[in-house]
């Protein structure tokens, strides 16, 4: 494969510092400007959240007042079970509150005036804990519907402030969230719950007006995972997460706040999570990761146009310039190459002269080379025996002295066995005390009966005292007699070890000996070959001069060969030098026939072209000129 030429590599030199630059910044910018437009998203979205939840939770916190100021009302303190009651109906009926009069009637025109005072509520109304129904909608309630088993209701019931409920069915069919408080009586019991529909539709259009980029929209959740409101997909809205078939949305269940990226529908979305401090509800707003790093993408876009752009003004100059260097280095490229094969052809008629001199020069350094060469094996032998006697006379002298210490160890050993058999005998004659003390115990045990006998009923106790007296005696005469037994075997046995260990002791002394001898005798051995071996490397020594002589002789005769050899050599590495220079230049070989040359020529580098003086030159500059 051919190297590239020194145009080639400048022009590539050029364009790499260019681009490597370009594309360092390029990246650098793309993530500045990304990470930039992400918090820039981050931040700004928290404020729309926050917004949002303010104008929300206003909402949600004014409605708590009108029902509390409704619930304490004097005429919601008037009810009773004279209110119109759908428990028992078997059918979906209207009765009309006015016409049935009373309190019926001024509770559903004091409803009505809240409803249009307020149109953002969807209905007023109120359940009694008789199972009454009072309402701002003069519209047919379903058979059976009984209000006190309803959520809203439950979640209101016994609490002294308004309570939002969770998402709910209405009775109507749609989905409605209620704020309602309890109403207490005068004597502080329960009368029933006072309550405000508010329809999803009215957060729906809260969420819906949000801006949030060209892509972005938001999703309202609440405490229980149920989705309230969701701007981008309204088929949604009243489901919980869990039950989305977008898995991408699960991360929202957990999150309280902070942001993630999520893909929803197959799109990459970047998302920020923000949760009521006031209301609970979690309010998610997400854009396209695409719109967020558009910015980025442009600004790299235009980098690399504006990069591209200099990389070919520089290549263009890098072209020049190459052109400018290439010219003149491919003209001496072709002189050194006419050089070098006029030397080339004049070191191969000097070589081949010279190198018959120089082969008869060496076969006679060959012979003594030989000799001498066998002079040294036999020298390293016998230097090697001398290092094996040396060597076997230290290992006898470490045995011997290993022997030495093990007969020491034997001896002390010897003196133990006879301290243990000392220290027996003594406790023999302690058993024997012992013995003798149980006998006489036994005695007077014998004697205390005897006497305990003669008291009668009155000694009784004492004779069986004496009796037990008796059998310990007895049982302590036999153990001291067992243990006699052993003692006296322990005995015999360490008088046999003593004897054991005294003939060992014997035994090493004689080894002893054997090894001091056996060491005197490798010593002499010793001494002996190293006498050889001196001998022996005297007269290497005379036969080494010897062949020093020859070999000076031999070189003498080769040095008009080693000029001519070293001619040729320069010579071949000045055309190799030549080659690759052209290759450079050029990108390819010049075909050029290359000179028979001796079999010992060989290419150096360019450094080393120094002639012998023989030669006649010394630098092949000064040939070429």
């Amino acid at each position: 494969m051919n190297a590239f030429t020194i145009r080639t590599k400048l022009i590539l030199s050029f364009a790499a510092t260019i681009l490597i630059p370009v594309i360092i910044v390029s990246v650098a910018t793309y993530l500045d400007i990304h990470k930039t437009a992400e918090e820039t998203f981050i931040s700004s979205t928290d404020r729309t959240l926050e917004q949002v939840d303010t104008a929300m939770t206003i909402f949600m916190n004014q409605t708590r007042l009108n029902v509390n100021m409704l619930a304490d009302n004097p005429v919601l303190m008037q009810i009773d079970d004279s209110l119109i009651s759908h428990v028992h109906t078997t059918e979906k009926i209207h009765i009309d509150p006015i016409e049935a009069g009373g309190l019926n009637a001024r509770l559903h025109r004091l409803f009505k005036e809240m409803h249009d005072a307020h149109p953002a509520y969807d209905e007023v109304y109120l359940g009694t804990r008789y199972g009454g129904w009072a309402s701002s909608l003069p519209n047919p309630m379903p058979a059976g519907y009984d209000p006190r088993k309803r959520g809203w209701y439950q979640e209101a019931a016994g609490k002294s402030e308004a309570a939002i409920s969770s998402a709910y069915m209405s009775t109507y069919g749609y989905p409605v969230v209620s704020i309602g408080r309890c109403v207490k009586g005068t004597h502080q019991e329960t009368l029933g719950v006072v309550a405000f529909d508010i329809a999803l539709k009215s957060l729906t259009d809260m969420i819906n007006n949000m801006k949030i980029g060209e892509t972005g929209y938001a999703i309202l959740i609440q405490q229980d995972g149920t989705i309230l409101a969701n701007a981008r997909y309204p088929d949604m809205n009243f489901k919980k997460i869990s039950e989305v078939e977008d898995t991408g949305l699960h991360v929202f269940s957990t999150m309280a706040s902070g942001h993630a990226e999520v893909k929803v529908n197959g799109k990459d979305y970047v998302s920020t999570v923000y949760t009521s401090p006031e209301l609970g509800w979690k309010m998610a707003a997400l854009i396209e990761k695409a719109e967020v790093v558009q910015g980025a993408r442009a600004a790299v876009y235009k980098m690399a146009s504006i990069g591209l752009v200099v990389l070919v003004i520089f290549l263009l100059l890098a072209v020049l310039l190459a052109n400018s260097i290439a010219g003149p280095v491919r003209n001496i490229a072709a002189q050194m190459s006419d050089g070098s094969e006029q030397v080339a052809s004049a070191s191969q008629q000097v070589s081949s002269s010279s190198q018959l001199l120089a082969d008869g020069a060496s076969e006679q350094a060959s012979s003594v080379e030989q000799i001498s060469s066998s002079l040294e094996e036999m020298s390293s032998m016998t230097r090697q025996n001398a290092d094996n006697a040396s060597e076997g006379h230290e290992v006898s002298k470490k045995s011997l002295e290993i022997v030495t210490d093990a007969e020491s160890s034997m001896t002390a050993l010897a003196d133990s066995i006879h301290e243990v058999a000392d220290a027996s005998e003594q406790t023999q004659k302690i058993v024997k005390t012992i013995d003798e003390i149980a006998f006489q115990t036994n005695l007077l045990a014998l004697n205390a009966a005897v006497e305990a006998a003669r008291a009668g009923d009155a000694g009784a106790g004492f004779a069986v005292v004496a009796e037990e007296v008796r059998n310990l005696a007895m049982r302590s005469a036999e153990a001291a007699k067992n243990t006699e037994e052993l003692i006296e075997n322990t005995v015999n046995k360490v008088h046999t070890g003593t004897a054991l260990v005294e003939s060992t002791t014997a035994k090493f002394r004689q080894v002893m000996d054997i090894s001091g001898k056996l060491g005197e005798l490798t010593a002499e051995i010793a001494a002996a070959s190293k006498e050889q071996a001196q001998g022996i490397e005297q007269v290497n020594q005379a036969v080494t001069e010897m062949d020093r002589v020859i070999q000076q002789n031999a070189a003498n005769a080769e040095e008009s060969a080693s000029a001519s050899e070293e001619l040729s050599s320069q010579s071949e590495s000045m055309k190799d030098m030549v080659n690759r220079l052209t290759r450079l230049v050029e990108s390819k070989r010049k075909n050029t026939k290359a000179a028979n040359v001796a079999p010992g020529a060989s290419s150096s580098d360019l450094t080393k072209m120094s002639f012998s003086p023989r030669g006649g030159m010394d630098n092949p500059q000064r040939m070429l000129s």
